[in-house]
């Protein structure tokens, strides 16, 4: 399919306003999604910062207690032992809170709500019950010993928790973490615990460990100086979305925010083996789709290098808000985009059309000129490259009317072959020996023909008579050399060769006659022809100056061509040996003897040519003696 200028200049802009639409579009999607990416570490940043100094606030007083506990005599002797009886236990929490001073080692009332299965969207129930702190021995083994009244069950599974707390020998400050139990009732709890080293006064060595446990509930309901626990609070991202918080330690994850279907997902991306292919904060970025919305999973190691099993805080960062603002900014960057193709198609269109009508007006123009109208120009409608362009044209036009002109009056002066071979620089000032046949035609009885008609009258009769003829030549693959008064002179084998020169040149005389014969039809005074042919080797070339030239021909052969014609008569063509030789089995005709041309000093070999066929060459006697009387009377006394 062919398409126009315009039409091509409007889908080009279309297409590179598609082009740099989609890569602003791409561009700026990725300033957004950088900026959302920062934002959320930053967020994520600040709330691990906030849970971790909220704790310390929390368990600053606890901490302090601890290590009055670890250092009582009860607690060494009953580690050094081994020995942890209920009795036992129960005298060494009463041994407990006279160290400790406080009858609410103990026993702690608060109010907590259940945690596993809760969904972050709605508001559960709030049980109240009475729960007791925990407060737990750990031997060397890493077992896990309650004091006094403490009822639960450490949950069964495949993690790591004793292994870490055999490391006890090792322990050498007091420690913050979590652990996972199940209450009676309560089911699985979580437990925000501090554990402190027990040694022996002599040496140092390390007994064993104690363990001071508060469950978290629904991960920290209660106030640290006016502020709730960092996992409760309404943090939101810039779209107003909340963000879901929650710790993950020995595979459980516990939030007061997230679903279940969240824990779920949670749980299922960060088993145990993802976990250790990080340090302390999970680099990669992950994004999960729960129940059709977008999030962000953050993750960040709470205890580095400690003795209680690894504890995690985990955050889920909505994307909603992001994918509605590269919504918009799709919508918006979109509608802006068509408005500016339209826009930008408009202006091409009419720029199109202010290019497109010159050029259509220089199309016709050149179409015409090719036609050959020489005199057509087209309209300079600006002062631009256009405009140049179609001045340029103009000129063009004009110097192609002027060699046009020089190239018909060349034509008309010279040989068209010979005019072509001057304009393309072909020939140049010399000559060259070619072989070539010379025809010459001649009006028979000229002078008295045209002494009693007004000169108009007589050169009417010539052009007429030399147009006729000259197409003769042309038509046999000749050149018109020149015009001698009422004389033709043809060149047949220059510039340009044919291989049959010889036959063309006695073919054109005969077509001559026979032309010459057809005009003399219905004329008041027709008009008589002769015709002399002669073949042979003459110089070729343009003579004169290097400011006039002449393309013409030289040799005895001109001066044989032109005897001959003066010897033809009325209708006769006569041609040398040469040329009759050449036409050997083709022609029919007879020698003329006893030929004596004027400046040949010897008898010259002549012949009559009277057609091209196979029939006898012998004329009846009286047509010859007629022939021969004719020629020895033009031989003596010319026209």
């Amino acid at each position: 399919m062919r398409l126009k200028f315009q039409t091509k200049l409007m889908l080009a802009v279309a297409l590179v306003m598609a082009l740099i639409t989609v890569l602003v579009i791409a561009a700026t999607e990725g300033k957004v999604r950088e900026t959302y990416s920062r934002l959320a570490e930053k967020r994520f940043e600040e709330q691990v910062a906030s849970f971790l100094e909220m704790r310390k606030k929390r368990l600053e007083g606890q901490m302090d207690l601890l290590g009055k506990v670890a250092e009582s005599e009860a607690v060494k002797e009953r580690l050094a032992s081994g020995s942890f009886s209920p009795a036992q236990m129960m005298e060494l929490g009463a041994a407990m809170e006279e160290v400790a001073g406080s009858r609410r080692l103990l026993e702690g009332a608060m109010k907590f709500p259940r945690l596993a299965g809760r969904g972050s969207n709605k508001q559960a129930a709030m049980s109240s019950h009475t729960a007791k702190r925990l407060i737990f021995l750990v031997d060397k083994a890493g077992d896990l010993h309650p004091v006094g009244a403490s009822k639960f069950r450490r949950r069964q599974g495949g993690h790591d928790t004793r292994r870490q707390l055999q490391m006890i020998e090792g322990f050498g400050e007091a420690q913050a973490g979590y652990l996972v139990v199940e209450l009676e009732e309560q089911g699985k709890q979580l437990v925000e615990v501090v554990i402190a080293p027990v040694r022996q006064e002599a040496g140092g060595r390390v007994l064993g460990a104690v363990l001071l446990g508060q469950v978290m509930g629904e991960v920290g309901m209660e106030k640290v100086k006016g502020e709730t626990h960092p996992l409760n609070a309404k943090a939101a991202t810039p779209g107003g979305d909340s963000l879901f918080f929650g710790v993950m330690t020995e595979g459980e994850v516990f939030s007061g925010k997230m679903s279940s279907q969240m824990i779920i997902e949670v749980k299922g991306i960060l088993q145990d083996d993802f976990l250790k292919s990080f340090d302390q904060r999970l680099e990669q970025e992950i994004v999960i789709e729960i129940d059709g919305q977008s999030y962000r999973l953050f993750c960040e190691l709470l205890n580095p290098g400690g003795t209680l099993p690894s504890s995690y805080e985990v955050v889920l960062y909505p994307l909603a808000q992001l994918r509605s603002d590269l919504r918009d900014l799709r919508l918006k960057g979109s509608g802006v985009a068509t408005g500016a193709i339209w826009i930008g198609m408009l202006l091409a269109w009419l720029l199109a059309r202010r290019f497109a009508r010159p050029i259509r007006e220089m199309a016709v123009a050149t179409r015409q000129i090719s036609e050959g109208n020489f005199e057509v120009q087209v309209p300079v409608r600006s002062k631009d490259e256009v405009g140049d362009l179609a001045r340029s044209f103009n000129a063009m036009a004009e110097d192609l009317k002027t060699k046009e002109q020089i190239r018909d009056v060349l034509g008309k002066v010279a040989d068209e072959a010979v005019a072509e071979a001057l304009i393309s620089g072909s020939l140049e000032l010399g000559g060259e020996t070619r072989e070539v046949s010379i025809l010459f035609c001649d009006i028979r009885g000229f002078t008295a023909l045209s002494e009693t008609m007004e000169p108009t009258d007589v050169i009417e009769m010539l052009n007429t008579h030399m147009t006729a003829m000259t197409h003769m030549v042309y038509e046999h693959r000749g050149v018109v050399d020149k015009f001698i008064g009422d004389e033709v002179m043809a060149v047949f084998g220059a510039p340009k060769t044919y291989g049959d020169d010889a036959e063309n040149a006695a073919r054109c005389a005969l077509k001559m006659i026979e032309e010459r014969d057809r005009l003399n039809q219905g004329m008041v005074r027709p008009i008589e022809v002769g015709i002399g042919v002669a073949t042979g080797s003459v110089v070729v070339g343009c003579i004169g100056s290097m400011d006039r030239l002449n393309y013409t021909v030289i040799g005895e052969r001109v001066n044989r061509a032109a005897r001959l014609c003066g010897l033809a008569g009325h209708g006769q063509i006569v041609v040398d040996e040469v040329t009759w030789q050449a036409l050997a089995g083709q022609a029919s005709g007879e020698e003329i003897k006893d030929v004596n041309l004027r400046g040949y000093k010897s008898e010259v070999k002549a012949f009559f040519l009277r057609a091209f066929d196979s029939g006898s060459s012998e004329p009846l006697g009286e047509e010859l003696a007629m022939d021969v009387a004719k020629a020895k009377a033009n031989q003596d006394g010319g026209d």
